[in-house]
């Protein structure tokens, strides 16, 4: 795995930027951070990328001026957000040693994978932990999407970041299939649901657990269809009966019950009725 893919759409930003929300002083700047050694400072940003092309690991002080200028259009969120005013993804989390790009390629977002799981018609599925070449690490992540690959090994998922949606940033061991559904969880608290094509089949509002759970993990589904979903960081799990969406006797103004041991169930708060 390299970091091509991440400096490629790094610079491709920083062009994008130039004409998009950039004033005339930032272009300014990276005009001259792309300038060659005893060259003309480029006028354009055909210019400027040729510079960079030409000698991508020369000027160390230009490189990390290249990174300030895209830190600074897209700013990075605190402590691990993503970049959404970003035009393109996996990016840089933090400066290169250089922006040489050495090519190297996999089909259907499959990188950094975590738990494989299969269907019924032997696809196989799984989480993946981050974007290819995009510099993520435990405390700043760009997280990756789900793959799914067909029995000859065929990629089904589409590039570069595999399925993804209803907020999921990043899977670590949380990929589950159903008769008909495949559940992840994702390191940001999010879940998603998808049908066997990569369609979600409900909606962010229908699980919102932002800021009460982060490090959701492995999800167990029982025969009778019951989801199981781990929730790593706070020594917990989350139960979702019979798996239906979105889950019954939901009540969105219910505070979560966090666990109080080592050992603990989380229901939602309208299924604590249900199972004292």
């Amino acid at each position: 795995m390299t970091t091509t893919m991440a400096k490629l759409h790094t610079l491709g930003s920083l062009i994008t930027a130039t004409f998009t929300i950039a004033n005339d002083d930032w272009r300014a700047r990276f005009f001259k951070a792309a300038t060659l050694a005893g060259a003309a400072t480029p006028k354009n940003t055909l210019e400027a990328m040729g510079g960079i092309a030409r000698k991508p690991w020369a000027q160390p002080k230009a490189l990390y001026a290249l990174y300030a200028l895209y830190d600074e259009a897209y700013p990075l969120p605190a402590p691990d957000g993503l970049r959404k005013a970003a035009p393109c993804a996996p990016y840089l989390v933090y400066a290169p040693e250089d922006f040489a790009l050495s090519l190297a390629f996999s089909g259907g977002g499959n990188f950094a994978n975590g738990r494989f799981m299969f269907d019924a018609d032997a696809n196989l599925w799984s989480g993946m932990n981050w974007m290819p070449g995009s510099q993520s690490g435990v405390n700043k992540s760009t997280g990756g999407g789900v793959g799914k690959y067909s029995p000859n090994g065929t990629a089904l998922s589409p590039p570069i970041m595999g399925f993804r949606g209803m907020g999921i940033d990043g899977v670590g061991w949380g990929t589950a299939v159903t008769k008909d559904r495949v559940w992840i969880s994702s390191f940001n608290g999010k879940i998603l649901v998808m049908d066997f094509d990569g369609r979600p089949v409900a909606s962010e509002s229908d699980f919102p657990f932002k800021e009460k759970f982060l490090g959701l993990m492995g999800i167990g589904v029982a025969d009778n269809g019951d989801v199981w979903i781990a929730d790593g960081s706070d020594n917990q799990l989350l139960f979702f009966p019979g798996a239906l969406l979105p889950p019954p006797q939901f009540d969105r103004s219910k505070h979560y019950i966090p666990g109080r041991s080592a050992i603990s169930i989380c229901f939602p708060g309208a299924f604590n009725d249900l199972h004292p």
